[in-house]
């Protein structure tokens, strides 16, 4: 941050040197001996102070005027010492202003969004380490070891993160960067890394990696937001309502720590997907619903944050209830029937798989798994990047709102005072406060938004229906082509036929012209049996489109990377006694 402001106040015109010479006049006029102290601004004040203090002691003893100084030192005018200082807040001003000008907001967001959620993420771990060790000093050994087994989780789910990401370097990359993870500093790494990458190679897979850093990045994020910051406020809220403490200024902070890194972080990632250009370009039905001048998207943004923020409080604050009311096996038995209710709602509607190409068995735990955070994710924070109809969709976003707020409400006026330490009308107050603020803020966001995109929050799109919308309703040979990214039991089914008949055509015409874009990852991603020509087709498979094929499937040891070609007819033959029914076309 201080390079790039540093970097825009060179475009500032400097100061006038009028002034300047004025200053420097002021103060060879007081004593000519003294103008080489200018040449640093700490001389100037620590010259000032001296003589100032200096004079204060002689007046009071009456040995000398207000003014005048010791033998060899320097005094200097107050007015000029003003004016120094008034130069110096105005050009401060002047560089921030600049630095939120239109021409340059975009790149001075991104360096807050990146230094400002990863001090977050760190401020939040050192908090509950902080905790971990108050729990044990005061001997609250359950809210100790649940502490605990959060971070731990974090950790472990940031190992496997990386394993995946570096699994191509060699052993010395992929021990440090398991060291950086053991060490609570990848948040604090992954910023510094993308802060000095540029927009392009931010977003794009680097070489011997799997996914962007930018990706990594995010990934990072959402495990800590799913298995530390949701569950920490969930601990630290029932430790501040069920115990009796003098001193409770550490669970609060660490609350309030918890709660701000998850809102933040939330926030970010629906506000960075929308703001994408790619994706505004690609699929401009879902984004854009940010506006484009500044108080629009800072509105926005604060919206999305205190959403985030008090869902969370409302739905910690429910589950403590409940755990103060029926124990921790009711709790488990509540949020168990939610997410069978979810998975069997997208069976239902032959939308379980997740949208990720990934086969097999490792195919039904990453689709499971999926769908799992992104139901604890959409259900605790509110993100609402998980509206899309690929995770849990428009009206299930809205339902399951007004359902946190039903069940937050009704079990505020089921608590029981005996069994906590708050009294029942500040709980039921902060209840329906968090809960008329939470309708506030989503109806802010409502306000502020594109109009045009409100419909998404009630749209009743299928995952399967968006992705087949990809190649029938795709304006650009590039944009039908995307299909192959997803899985291929979401649109083969269902227009198959439809896609095979189209490569027959515009392949091709691809593979003479070749375009940029279709290079051999692009390549890499059509699948053998879509195309007719085996000619065609040994054109597009070269040596090193086959090694990017060869090096994926072999990848699948540990968990499949986000585009995998499907096996082609024979393979599934030989297979086909090895796949579950979980895995067969819906």
């Amino acid at each position: 941050l201080e390079t790039n402001l540093s970097t825009m106040s060179n475009k500032i015109a400097p100061w006038p040197p009028s002034e300047e010479n004025k200053l420097i006049s002021l103060v060879k006029s007081n004593d000519d001996s003294s103008s080489s102290d200018i040449s640093h601004p700490s001389t100037t004040v620590t010259s000032e102070v001296s003589s100032r203090s200096s004079d204060e002691g002689e007046s009071k003893r009456g040995e000398s005027k207000p003014g005048e100084s010791k033998p060899g030192q320097t005094s200097i005018p107050r007015e000029s010492t003003r004016k120094r200082i008034s130069a110096r807040i105005s050009r401060t001003a002047t560089v921030l202003a600049t630095a939120f000008s239109k021409e340059n907001a975009s790149k001075t967001y991104k360096l807050c969004e990146i230094y400002g959620t990863g001090l977050l993420s760190i401020a939040d771990a050192i908090s509950d380490l902080f905790m971990i060790i108050q729990f044990q000093n005061t001997n609250q050994l359950e809210y100790f070891k649940a502490t605990i087994a959060c971070v731990g989780l974090n950790v472990v789910a940031q190992m496997f993160l990386t394993h995946i990401q570096n699994s191509k370097k060699s052993l010395y990359t992929k021990l440090k960067e398991q060291v950086i993870v053991l060490s609570f500093l990848k948040p604090g790494f992954d910023i510094h890394r993308c802060s000095r990458m540029n927009d392009r190679k931010l977003h794009q897979p680097i070489e011997g990696h799997y996914f962007s850093r930018y990706m990594e990045m995010t990934a990072t994020r959402v495990s800590e937001l799913v298995l530390e910051s949701t569950p920490g406020t969930v601990i630290q809220l029932s430790a501040l309502m069920s115990t009796q403490v003098e001193d409770n200024t550490p669970i609060l902070l660490a609350l309030l720590s918890s709660l701000t890194s998850a809102a933040a972080m939330s926030a970010f990632i629906s506000y960075d997907f929308d703001i994408s250009n790619e994706r505004r370009t690609t699929q401009p039905n879902f984004y854009g619903y940010i506006k484009i001048d500044r108080s629009s998207k800072i509105c926005t943004f604060a919206s999305l944050f205190f959403v985030s923020l008090f869902n969370l409080f409302i739905r910690s604050m429910t589950v403590v209830l409940i755990s103060l009311k029926g124990g921790l096996p009711l709790v488990i038995l509540i949020l168990s029937l939610e997410f069978l209710l979810y998975i069997a709602l997208k069976l239902y509607r032959g939308d379980y798989m997740y949208w990720l190409p990934v086969y097999g068995v490792w195919g039904g735990i990453t689709h499971f798994f999926a769908r799992l955070v992104v139901k604890l994710a959409a259900d605790w924070t509110a993100l609402v990047q998980f509206r899309h109809p690929q995770e849990v969709g428009g009206v299930y976003f809205i339902f399951n709102m007004f359902v946190i707020m039903t069940m937050g409400i009704s079990s505020a006026f089921l608590y029981e005072t005996e069994k906590g330490s708050w009294a029942k009308e500040v709980v039921i107050g902060l209840m329906a406060g968090a809960c008329a603020l939470l309708m506030t803020s989503f109806a802010s966001l409502l306000y502020f938004m594109d109009q045009d995109y409100v419909k998404t929050f009630t749209s009743n799109m299928s995952g399967n229906q968006y992705i087949q919308e990809i190649f029938t309703k795709g304006n650009s040979d590039r944009r039908k082509l995307e299909i192959f990214q997803d899985n291929i039991h979401k649109w083969k089914p269902y227009i198959g036929e439809a896609v095979r008949a189209w490569l027959a055509t515009t392949l091709p015409k691809l593979v003479e012209e070749s375009p940029d874009w279709f290079d051999d990852d692009m390549k890499s991603m059509i699948h053998d049996d879509m195309v007719t020509d085996k000619n065609l087709l040994e054109k597009i498979r070269g040596r090193h489109v086959q090694e990017i094929i060869a090096n994926r499937r072999r990848s699948m040891v540990f968990v499949p990377p986000t585009i995998l070609p499907a096996p082609s007819s024979e393979e599934e033959g030989k297979n086909k006694d090895k796949e579950t029914p979980m895995m067969s076309s819906p």
